[in-house]
């Protein structure tokens, strides 16, 4: 850039504009074309410099200009002649980057095989790791079927000794529920060993009024709570064990859907009808009703099974002794077993010349025997009868009786 004393004479001595003097003969500083264009391209450069675009309109381009100008010499690339040492900043108890490089080496060096190798000696190995103390590890959910590792609440949870069954009574109907679960079931195919694991929800079954499952008024049953997989689905189902249904688990079953209507001892109950599906005996309950299919008063038994339930308890002689129960026992007259377990019937004759001897179980003649004798010879007729849980049993004989029952 240049003063307007590089243009013209009549200037001040410090090159600056004068107005001059006409008293003293002083002229005034005229106004030189190359004075003008020299601060133009000075204005001009300071403007493109920043990287803008003259614009005639716009009378701020200077001022953005210098903005733009002092950020940009703000950052650090626009720094020039930066100290390339620490030194240069002024730091003399510094590591350069390659003496804190060479120290840590030496560390390592030094300590690495009696520290890191010492730690991972006491590591378990990936493979067949022996461990000590009380390792743990996150619990799968129940029926998972994988190679994860089974914790110890895994394995409390899938096989429990009794499985959590309710029974419920309500507007008159049955409510049966069995908490969630795992269970195993035989294969669809009867044929094939294979086992399914299926993780169980809760599940329920409601017993509608009016569905008496084959029970009979003020009568003890004891209704059986089954399990059934029905594709990989699995749901409750229910049946009186008065039915003689083959529960043992070995086979297939057949379902009819729960209604009003469901009066038969010998079907087994489901929410919706299936067929030829595996099954699980979960659980029963005993319950005694006024009104058979009022579901009113509360079981006096819910079990699940699981221990003893349903299989030892339930075996013929188990925990039974024989009772002379003549004195309640009326010939012609038709009783049921409701001791939920299998009993012996035993009935001896009196002694007479002329007698007879039947036995009628759930309707079916299974002994009966009459005896003439002459010349005032006297004999007595016996026998025992098996009769199962919930079945019913007559007993008539001619010549008076003793009779004994094991439970």
């Amino acid at each position: 850039m240049q003063k307007i004393s590089e243009s013209t004479s009549a200037a001040t001595p410090a090159g600056e504009f004068t107005e001059g003097n006409p008293v003293g003969a002083v002229p005034a500083t005229p106004i030189k074309a190359a004075w003008l264009n020299a601060l133009q391209r000075e204005l001009v450069a300071v403007i493109e410099g920043a990287g803008l675009t003259l614009n005639r309109e716009d009378d701020g381009q200077l001022f953005v200009a210098v903005q733009r100008l002092v950020a940009d010499a703000n950052t650090w690339a626009s720094i020039t002649a930066k100290p390339s040492t620490l030194a240069g900043f002024g730091i003399n108890d510094a590591f350069s980057k390659t003496e804190t490089s060479t120290t840590i080496q030496a560390a390592i060096a030094a300590h690495f095989a009696t520290t890191v190798t010492n730690a991972l000696a006491l590591k378990a190995p990936l493979a067949s790791p022996v461990l000590s103390g009380v390792p743990t590890a996150p619990t799968a959910a129940l029926g998972t079927n994988t190679t994860q590792l089974a914790t110890t609440a895994y394995v409390a949870n899938s096989i429990k000794q009794i499985q959590s069954v309710s029974a419920a009574v309500a507007a008159n109907a049955l409510t049966f529920t069995l908490a969630a679960t795992s269970l195993d079931f035989r294969s669809s195919s009867i044929s094939t060993g294979t086992v399914n694991t299926r993780a169980v929800p809760t599940l329920s079954l409601v017993i509608p009024q009016g569905a008496t499952l084959g029970t009979t008024n003020a009568t003890s049953a004891r209704i059986a709570v089954l399990a059934i997989d029905s594709g990989g689905t699995v749901e409750l189902a229910a049946c009186n064990l008065a039915g003689g249904l083959n529960l043992d688990e070995t086979t297939l079953l057949s379902t009819t859907a729960i209604s009003a209507t469901a009066t038969a001892k010998n079907i087994v109950y489901s929410t919706t009808a299936r067929t030829g599906v595996p099954f699980r005996v979960v659980g029963f309950a005993d319950l005694t009703q006024t009104t058979a299919g009022t579901w009113a008063a509360t079981p006096s038994i819910v079990q699940g099974v699981g221990g003893q339930a349903l299989t030892a308890l339930s075996s013929l002689g188990y925990g039974q002794t024989y009772i002379d129960v003549t004195a309640s026992r009326v010939s012609g007259t038709t009783y049921t077993n409701t001791t939920g377990r299998p009993i012996l019937v035993q009935v001896q004759t009196g002694y007479a010349i002329n007698q007879a001897l039947t036995f009628v179980v759930d309707g079916v003649t299974v002994f009966t025997q009459s005896l003439t004798l002459g010349g005032g010879t006297t004999a007595v007729l016996n026998h025992v009868v098996l009769v199962k849980p919930g079945a019913e049993y007559t007993v008539s004989a001619t010549a008076g009786f003793a009779w004994k029952e094991s439970r």
